[in-house]
């Protein structure tokens, strides 16, 4: 019921009672003052349901507005699981591209370790065909060296040897290292470190392998081994048959590399030889190239 609802039936309530038989009657005992009331009655709910009308838009108003807002904001959300799809769809792509690089780095990887095998057989095999007198010479000769450095080392010691000790106190040192793969490796095989860096004195041989100390002193002693495709391979160092120390490398899984070394620092006499070899396991591998020199043998004299 609204106030024009409401007014209506007050108007007809008083025509009534003035227009009645008795209205005669009445009108000298109504008060003017109860009608006064009456129509201050009608005025407050007039207000009043002016009032609550008012409220009743507000909150009308308020609850439209409401909605808005929170389709606005479910928008909002159906947008951002768009991007975070496109995200992860764009991050799934990427690490695809980056799991085919990795592969790809690693297979030409391994192609040039078997080509730089390859080379290295095939120079091997030349070196072989095309050795001559003179190298058979000087291959007879080093061997005849080595005999005397063992003989020197059980104390046999020949005056041709004392000619070849180098003065006290002049330098020694070496760094070498294998400038290719190496596998099918036995138990006590020596590793021939072909690559040289550096050789001062000349007491490195690296067409065996063998470090021959040429002076009594104090020495640094360090080498590193590489593995790689689930291989593992040990490796000792050696002073006169005598195990220093030792190293160990094992690729975790395939195409993963692994290095291991370690350091010794021993006193060494005048015609000790040094050498490392593969040590506890045979049919053991070599990772190394001349460009990842991932397998060396150093040395230096510290003092005397």
């Amino acid at each position: 019921m609204d106030m024009s609802e409401i007014t209506l039936i007050y108007c007809f309530v008083i025509y009534c009672y003035f227009t009645s038989p008795t209205a005669a009657e009445a009108s000298t005992d109504l008060q003017r003052e109860e009608i006064s009331i009456l129509i201050k009655r009608i005025y407050v709910m007039e207000t009043k349901i002016t009032y609550m009308e008012r409220l009743a838009t507000e909150g009308i108003q308020r609850e439209k507005a409401m909605l808005e807002r929170i389709e606005h904001l479910e928008k909002s959300g159906r947008q951002c699981e768009m991007v975070t799809k496109k995200m992860e769809i764009h991050q799934e792509a990427m690490q695809g591209e980056i799991n085919r690089l990795y592969k790809e780095i690693h297979r030409s990887k391994e192609a040039d370790r078997k080509l730089q095998v390859a080379i290295s057989d095939a120079s091997r095999d030349e070196h072989k065909d095309s050795a001559g007198p003179e190298e058979e010479i000087t291959a007879t000769t080093n061997l005849m060296l080595n005999e005397t450095n063992v003989l020197d080392i059980s104390g046999k010691m020949k005056p041709s040897f004392v000619h070849h000790k180098r003065a006290d106190g002049a330098p020694v040192a070496f760094s070498a290292y294998l400038s290719h793969y190496e596998t099918h490796l036995g138990i006590n095989q020596i590793i021939v470190y072909d690559g040289v860096l550096t050789n001062e004195g000349n007491a490195y041989n690296p067409s065996n392998g063998i470090f021959v100390c040429p002076q009594d002193g104090l020495y640094l002693l360090a080498f590193f081994t590489g593995t790689v495709n689930n291989h593992k391979t040990w490796v000792k160092l050696v002073v006169d048959n005598q195990v220093i120390s030792n190293a160990v490398s094992e690729g975790a899984r395939y195409e993963i590399d692994d290095q291991g070394g370690n350091v010794a620092i021993c006193r060494l006499n005048a015609g000790q030889q040094v050498w490392t070899a593969i040590h506890n396991r045979a049919d053991a591998e070599l990772d190394s190239l001349s460009t990842f020199r991932h397998v060396t043998f150093s040395g230096v004299r510290l003092s005397g």
